[in-house]
């Protein structure tokens, strides 16, 4: 069960997609329903973020660095796409020296 959740920077950088995604579809269609629930989805996410750091976070994660999380994100989609295209599918084996 543990395994079936993604790491929250993917998930935070799937819901800015989603973001980007139905914002330009507002542009083109001019339909607003996609954007306000993707713009619901994001802001109840940071909500989350931020109440969860402020309940139990604030001992071990300075507001700086969690201010600092957006520029982790998009830090890390190179990794992200790396993981998705170049799947490792053989088991390789630790020296054991």
């Amino acid at each position: 069960l543990d395994l079936s959740i993604p790491p929250l920077s993917l998930f935070a950088a799937l819901l800015a997609l989603m973001e980007a995604l139905t914002l330009s579809w507002l542009l083109i269609t001019g339909s607003l329903a996609p954007f306000l629930i993707a713009s619901a989805s994001l802001l109840i996410a940071g909500l989350a973020i931020a109440l969860a750091w402020r309940r139990i976070g604030r001992e071990t994660l300075a507001l700086r660095d969690l201010l600092a999380a957006p520029a982790y994100c998009l830090a890390r989609i190179p990794t992200l796409l790396r993981f998705f295209t170049n799947r490792q599918i053989g088991w390789i084996r630790s020296d054991r020296s």
